[in-house]
């Protein structure tokens, strides 16, 4: 497979988004080449150097410039995002990967599941549910981080739920800050409330032990396996 192209980007804005979390804005305004999704829940390969990382966009649909990333304080790349300074440079592709072609889907219900900066993949598509609400009947975000803190773009949740998109967030570790929602994984608290979701279109982003359970469970709930969408 050939080498994707990039192309030079300004940091332009960075802040803190959870312990080791950073939310960072980053433009190529003036480059004359547009490197946006075309489809929520696209990701960008980005470099710096000789490290470089895929990371999923999680602007707002529509939104071409700044594009936006949650990225956590993990490995070369990870380590600079999170601790440059803005008006550093860095090199990104354009947008690859299916996404999640929701808009495909119109007139069903929407299950999503997030772990971590797994909900980078999967804001970009809440936004476009609520700006488009009535084209999908239920639609529930099952969102899982370890600690609280750790649930980003937390702010925004009120929002999401004033759309008419429900939201349950999970913690696996509760003891380590003050917690009074639901504990565990993503998957259980899952298995706890669903009902019928056979007519539902899944959208999976995080860790892979949450992709293997659902997607067993899933099955079982008569989900075909064509109705369970990841992005890449």
């Amino acid at each position: 497979m050939a080498e994707p192209e990039f192309h030079s980007a300004i940091v332009a804005s960075i802040a803190a988004a959870g312990p080791d979390l950073a939310h960072v804005h980053v433009t190529a305004a003036g480059i004359g080449i547009d490197l946006a999704p075309s489809v929520p829940g696209q990701f960008v390969q980005m470099r710096v150097g000789e490290d470089k990382a895929y990371l999923a966009v999680a602007s707002r649909a529509g939104q071409t410039d700044p594009l936006e990333f949650l990225v956590k304080n993990e490995g070369a790349l990870g380590s600079y995002l999170t601790g440059v300074a803005p008006g550093s440079t860095v090199e990104l592709t354009a947008a690859m990967g299916k996404g999640f072609p929701i808009e495909e889907h119109t007139g069903r219900d929407l299950v999503l599941f997030a772990t971590g900066t797994g909900i980078s993949a999967l804001r970009p598509v809440i936004w476009l549910v609520a700006d488009k609400r009535a084209q999908w009947n239920d639609v529930t975000l099952f969102f899982g981080a370890r600690h609280p803190d750790g649930l980003a773009f937390r702010e925004e949740f009120d929002d999401w739920r004033t759309a008419g998109i429900n939201v349950e967030t999970i913690v696996s570790r509760p003891e380590d800050a003050p917690w009074d929602g639901a504990t565990g994984y993503v998957q259980d608290r899952f298995a706890e409330l669903h009902t019928n979701v056979s007519n539902a279109i899944v959208l999976l982003c995080g860790v892979s032990d949450m992709h293997k359970d659902l997607t067993s469970i899933l099955t079982e709930a008569d989900v075909p396996a064509e109705h369970i969408l990841t992005n890449y």
